[in-house]
């Protein structure tokens, strides 16, 4: 009978197939100098950045309105896939402003499993909350006016910075805090299902009554698309850690659950592949500043009872996840005299040991860590540190980016890497409210950090030229994609597992491995032979 040829194209990203020199897996390399993307940057916050599963990269900040110097602007900037620079900065904000002063205008971004990109801030004139949208593969925001999302009532004010989460089933969730001067607190939250294009649905989530004092809330998304909010609520004279969670699919969150007992203050929450939901807060503020956790397991209602992370003095803290559900906190401890961290393998209940990331003892101290895992697990973590000599710059203290990296399986962290050269050295006139630097992590391993600075580091006042830098790390892994062609038909799977086509057609692999294609031509087919990266008629 009539036998059919069955034709292999192989496209790979990054790299081409074959055995790549020995190291480079392990390798932890930042492109340096760092870039600038802003030319003025006024808020004490600085950008953030978030990364879509093409590897697409988006940075947003606020910026002072060229219109009026007393206001500020929301720009973007994105760098697309297989693209090195950043493209030129959009005004993505419209007519809607924000003041200058600290949180206002600070946007937060957040990116679904499509590649749609949500951003959203405070308005400072109106103290709404804000948004606009990307679709999937645009290269850029939308011209038209952004949707306010929440106006508050008379006699509130929206406070801090709005927090947004985008979910695997494609839904938005956004969760900020409104109060009344010092009498009345409430965290709010808005959510955008899939397949909508605006939020709605306001809701109080911590509930009737009257709250002082209510502490930012963070939001995390589950794998079925679930959506966890936490935050710290008043009462008397201490505060308690609260959840809520929203079901996958609906718009409201279910009532608040108290899940601390003891005083917290500072939640933060992280969800693993399996569901499993874990919390952390800094406990007993004001005296140990030690860190607790609690933990809801999957297909759970309530969370455990919390237990202790090793640590002290903890002024600011982070939780991450990796895939295989092992769980890392990140702190400034021993009151910003060193950046530590703690893990709880797969499973677990209990906490490892402090790992120590870096050293600041006087008269230096670390600030604000950042962290973000990569998809073989690796995690890099960047943080600000003072460098508080006395005599230098009179109104303020010098400050530096560094960052850290734990490969996957490793014992111990990388030493540190300084971010910004000695000529990007910047200082602030609040070293109470640093401006802290964002970290994002594409599916390849190339991790991205940005953050605020100046260019002229002998400034001895105010300065004015504030801007937004970044940098980025190299890939720790490449992708193959096969495509079959001919009349025929059959199957081609690699070795190592992750690529049977039919079903599944591409792949990551890293880049320290040997990729292996075997084809398999079906009953009355015959194997015609290679095409695109590699060449050849073996099978």
């Amino acid at each position: 009978r009539r036998r059919h040829g069955l034709t292999v194209m192989l496209a790979v990203a990054a790299v081409a197939v074959g055995l790549i020199a020995p190291g480079m897996a392990s390798a932890f390399t930042w492109g340096l100098p760092a870039s600038t993307l802003s030319t003025v940057a006024t808020t004490n916050e600085g950008a953030q950045v978030a990364v879509a599963p093409d590897g697409t990269t988006t940075v947003v900040w606020s910026q002072t309105d060229p219109t009026d110097p007393t206001m500020a602007v929301i720009m973007a900037a994105t760098r697309l896939p297989g693209q090195t620079d950043f493209g030129a900065p959009q005004l993505i904000s419209g007519s809607a402003v924000a003041g200058t002063d600290g949180v206002y205008g600070s946007p937060k971004i957040a990116v679904g499993p499509d590649g749609t990109t949500v951003v959203i801030w405070r308005d400072g004139s109106s103290e709404g909350i804000f948004a606009t949208a990307r679709a999937a593969g645009q290269p850029r925001f939308p011209t038209t006016a952004p949707q306010r999302v929440f106006l508050p009532d008379t006699g509130f004010d929206t406070f801090g910075t709005p927090e947004v989460v985008a979910a695997p089933d494609g839904s938005f969730t956004v969760v900020w805090t409104v109060n009344s001067g010092t009498s009345t607190s409430k965290v709010m939250a808005a959510t955008r299902l899939a397949g909508e294009t605006s939020f709605s649905g306001v809701q109080d989530l911590s509930g009737s009554g009257t709250h002082s004092g209510l502490y930012m809330p963070k939001v995390a998304a589950a794998p079925d698309g679930s959506v966890v909010a936490i935050w710290s609520y008043p009462v008397g004279s201490s505060y308690i850690i609260q959840t809520a969670t929203r079901p996958a699919g609906q718009r409201a969150f279910g009532g608040a659950e108290a899940i601390s007992g003891a005083s917290g203050i500072r939640p933060r929450i992280a969800i693993g592949p399996d569901g499993r939901v874990t919390a952390v807060w800094v406990a007993d503020p004001g005296v140990s500043e030690t860190v607790r956790s609690s933990t809801r397991a999957p297909g759970a209602t309530s969370f455990s009872a919390p237990v202790g992370v090793p640590s002290a003095g903890v002024m600011d803290l982070q939780v991450v996840v990796a895939p295989d559900g092992e769980t890392t906190v990140v702190s400034a401890s021993d009151f910003n005299a060193s950046i530590k961290s703690s893990t709880r393998g797969p499973g677990l209940s209990t906490w490892g040991p402090e790992e120590v990331i870096a050293q600041c003892a006087e008269p230096t101290s670390c600030w604000d860590p950042r962290v973000a895992v990569a998809q073989d697990g690796r995690i890099t973590v960047v943080w600000t540190r003072f460098d508080d000599v006395v005599g230098q710059h009179r109104s303020g203290r010098i400050t530096s980016i560094y960052s850290a990296t734990r490969l996957t399986g490793a014992a111990a962290w990388s030493s540190s890497t300084r971010l910004d050269p000695a000529a990007g050295s910047y200082w602030v006139v609040s070293p109470s409210a640093p401006p802290a630097p964002a970290i994002a992590v594409a599916p390849n391993g190339e991790a991205t950090a940005v953050w605020k600075s100046v260019n002229n580091s002998t400034d001895t006042t105010l300065p004015t030229n504030m801007v937004i830098k970044t940098a980025s790390t190299d890939a720790t892994s490449y992708t193959a994609t096969v495509a079959t062609a001919g009349t025929g038909s059959g199957t081609v799977s690699s070795s190592p597992t992750g690529i049977d086509c039919g079903a599944t057609c591409t792949a990551s692999f890293r880049l320290s491995t040997s990729l292996v294609l075997t084809a398999q031509p079906a009953a009355g087919s015959s194997f015609a032979g290679w095409g695109g990266a590699c060449s050849g008629t073996s099978s």
